[in-house]
């Protein structure tokens, strides 16, 4: 079956720059620009850290942080949430090159380094871990597409906003309103596409074994998994989504 999966078009470099000036300005609300690398507990309050975990039980009482030029610091606190995204024990791979890392930074060869302490210590709590793959598209130089020849996918307007408060109040997002939207164009592979796609297909990722295997998404896989579960389709969409006004 198909599924529906909204998309909201962003500028990244004016959508960090705007969120950022959002939480600065936010009151009561303090950042602090640095890694989590542990958990401090106290285990001997015996609160429960997590009910089905058989350990000892624990209180949080604050994390163990790691600054960018080496430095560590404790921030005390009476709770703490962990919103762990994707750099937890954190692998990148291209092709069989396999390295720690986060992501790698726009434009450059260097990578944001993995969250490696935290993750030892949920392990270490026995919570369950586990890695998910996500098969990261290639980005390609718009210079280099020939637009002429796609088939042009407009934005919905009115636009279906994120926002329930938009929604609520029955506004449109900003830009939307200005009428500074981007259109995305729609092309398809073909029986050489996936020619060439088999024929490397001894290139890609090994993502069983070698502590590399993971849950992969169920509704948006890679190209090659579409050409290996569906042989029998000659071509499958391809959709040109512009990251930015610029």
């Amino acid at each position: 079956p198909a599924v529906r999966g909204p998309r909201a078009q962003m500028d990244r470099d004016l959508y960090k720059a705007a969120m950022q000036n959002t939480l600065k300005e936010y009151p009561n609300l303090h950042l602090v620009e640095a890694s989590v690398q542990d958990l401090l507990l106290d285990e001997s309050k015996k609160l429960v850290l997590d009910a089905t975990s058989s350990s000892s039980n624990a209180q949080i009482r604050g994390v163990v942080v790691e600054r960018s030029d080496g430095s560590t610091e404790e921030i005390l606190s009476q709770a703490v949430v962990i919103t762990t995204g994707t750099f937890l024990r954190g692998v990148l791979m291209l092709g069989h090159e396999r390295y720690s890392g986060g992501r790698h930074l726009r434009d450059s060869e260097q990578v944001e380094p993995p969250s490696v302490g935290l993750a030892h210590t949920l392990a270490r709590y026995e919570f369950e871990l586990g890695r998910l793959k996500t098969g990261t598209p290639a980005r390609i130089d718009g210079t280099t597409i020939n637009w002429d020849i796609l088939t042009p996918q407009p934005s919905e307007i009115p636009a279906t906003p994120f926002s329930h408060l938009l929604q609520f109040n029955d506004e449109q997002p900003t830009m939307v309103g200005q009428g500074q939207i981007i259109t995305c164009h729609q092309t398809s592979t073909n029986e050489e596409t996936h020619k060439l796609v088999m024929k490397y297909e001894h290139t890609l990722p090994i993502y069983d074994g070698m502590d590399g295997s993971g849950n992969g998404p169920r509704y948006c896989p890679s190209i090659y998994k579409k050409v290996q579960r569906f042989p029998d389709r000659n071509g499958h969409n391809c959709f040109l989504e512009p990251e930015g006004l610029t």
